[in-house]
């Protein structure tokens, strides 16, 4: 009798791991936030970073597809790029090509002659020169919607430049625009 009951008792505790196992499973969607804030927090430290500098001006004229040149309120002129932005995942050929002209033209209409500021991450003042995050509006518009637009894909070592709430958006649009087949995620 000992022995069917610890028999019993072991097929009890299997069946539990695997209901358990099954409704994990079944439930993962619901855990993808989670692991994107895991993949931001692996690869940062846990000390709260300073607030980015900004640098309030006008958009001027293009310089490529995702760099621009900025005229501060005080006059200067600075050639910019937007970090975190990986244009070289665009596929090669006509579709890279159409999604390059449409990044391009809706950068374009977004930067020049509108008001908009710049978080620098990383400077050059001799030449002026930078690398930063645009905001619109005080929103992040321009990155942030071309990430969820599946135009350029997030550059997660630059990204790391970036506070923490901003890379989570962008690898939040991203996986939107992935598990959409948007862009450079189309298939």
């Amino acid at each position: 009798m000992f022995h069917f009951l610890n028999r019993l008792m072991r097929g009890v505790v299997l069946a539990c791991w695997l209901a358990a196992a099954w409704v994990v499973w079944s439930h993962r969607e619901r855990a993808k936030p989670l692991l994107d804030y895991l993949a931001l927090w692996k690869g940062s430290n846990w000390s709260a970073p300073e607030p980015l500098p900004r640098m309030p001006g006008t958009g001027v004229r293009m310089l490529g597809n995702v760099n621009f040149q900025i005229r501060t309120d005080a006059g200067l002129a600075w050639n910019v790029g937007l970090v975190g932005a990986d244009t070289n995942a665009w596929a090669k050929g006509a579709e890279g090509r159409r999604l390059a002209l449409d990044l391009r033209e809706a950068l374009s209409n977004s930067v020049v002659g509108n008001r908009l500021e710049l978080a620098v991450t990383v400077t050059n003042s001799s030449t002026r020169t930078g690398l930063g995050f645009a905001f619109v509006d005080g929103t992040n518009s321009l990155l942030l919607g071309w990430v969820g637009k599946g135009w350029v894909k997030v550059d997660e070592a630059a990204c790391r430049a970036l506070p923490i709430r901003e890379q989570y958006a962008l690898r939040l649009a991203e996986r939107q625009a992935r598990e959409a087949g948007l862009g450079v995620w189309a298939k």
